[in-house]
């Protein structure tokens, strides 16, 4: 009987013991950036400007691998800035699309009078480089090290290496650049006919700037016999004496679709419109200083659209507006063929506008 009872107190019908309901698991609730999936973070980075990323690398390791995506650094201004060789493929590896250096000074690794050492581990070996727009303009490097680089730049689209010391190996490394488009080499030092022969394998090059680079008569053969048919605009100024008429019949008929071509300061030329008439695409030409070309109304039968004609002997600005009243006369004192920067946009290559290292 008594162990009746017992199990009768004990029963869920008598029992007064109150059980607690058993609540669900708290649901997740991320309150903190780390608890974060990577592909938010990368959107959250996408927003930063490039030395807060650059600082971002130092937090944890989760950070230093989310901010070496490529989508993060398509656009990098180092100009002004000196720079350790090695450090350009550190920054290349990033995925850089659109690099500027101009201006900068880049210092070789080299220890000791090396003059050539392997930069094979700065590169990724599971991530090829995608800079496609490079401009190098005024920058101090020594030769070496720019034909290294070039050797590894095979996606660029367009180049200035615009005062810089060049030699036949640099165009040589040219010839990779199967896609490149754009090539500035105003002002080189080193450009020889054996280097500009290697511009026949850019079958793309649309714009080229060789002015004041070509000093021989050798070199204005050479380039003429290598330029591409599909060439649109053309600086070949500063040849002073080395470019002659029978040049420029042959330029012409290398290039017969140019819609820019400036000659200007190439004083020997005489006879030339005969064959400039034949380019029949011209809309801009610059001829200024080219004191003992004659003919110039022939001209007329081109559409032209600015004309550039600076300090000439036997013409007036009132005979060239009256004898071309559609082209804008002079207007354009240095020519920005193939030239990364053109006006105020600094910080602009090529109509693409590049991001400091710096915030301003």
């Amino acid at each position: 009987m008594s162990s009746e009872r017992t199990a009768e107190q004990f029963s869920p019908k008598h029992s007064t013991q109150v059980i607690p309901a058993v609540s669900a698991p708290p649901k997740s609730n991320p309150s903190q950036i780390s608890d974060l999936p990577d592909e938010v973070v990368l959107n959250v980075f996408s927003y930063l400007h490039p030395i807060y990323l650059v600082k971002c690398t130092l937090v944890c390791k989760r950070w230093n691998q989310i901010t070496k995506d490529p989508s993060l650094w398509p656009r990098l201004d180092l100009g002004l800035k000196n720079i350790k060789f090695p450090h350009i493929f550190s920054v290349l590896n990033l995925g850089v699309k659109y690099l500027r250096l101009a201006q900068s000074k880049i210092v070789s690794a080299a220890k000791n009078g090396a003059a050539i050492i392997d930069y094979s581990a700065y590169l990724s070996t599971w991530r090829p480089l995608r800079i496609q727009y490079l401009d190098l303009s005024m920058s101090s490097i020594p030769v070496s090290c720019l034909n290294e680089l070039l050797q590894h730049c095979c996606t660029i689209k367009k180049l200035s290496l615009e005062s810089l010391e060049v030699n036949e190996q640099t165009f040589s490394c040219l010839k990779k650049a199967q896609d490149l488009d754009t090539l500035n080499l105003c002002l080189c030092q080193g450009v020889s006919p054996s280097g500009v022969i290697h511009l026949k394998a850019l079958t793309k090059l649309e714009s080229l700037n060789i002015a004041w680079a070509l000093r021989d008569r050798m070199g204005i053969i050479a380039l003429i016999d290598s330029l591409s048919h599909s060439l649109k605009r053309l600086n070949l100024s500063g040849c002073r004496d080395s470019l002659l008429d029978p040049d420029v019949r042959n330029l012409v008929k290398a290039s017969p679709d140019l819609i820019e071509l400036d000659l200007s300061d190439c004083s020997t030329l005489q006879y030339s419109c005969d064959s400039l008439i034949q380019l029949k695409h011209l809309r801009h030409l610059a001829i200024s200083r080219c004191d003992n070309l004659v003919f110039i109304e022939k001209l007329t039968c081109l559409n032209l659209e600015c004309l550039d004609m600076f300090t000439h002997d036997l013409l007036t600005e009132d005979f060239l507006f009256t004898s071309f009243p559609k082209a804008a006369i002079n207007q354009c004192r240095t020519s920005t063929i193939a030239r990364p920067t053109v006006g105020q946009k600094k910080s602009s290559i090529w109509g693409m506008r590049t991001r400091p290292l710096v915030k301003v």
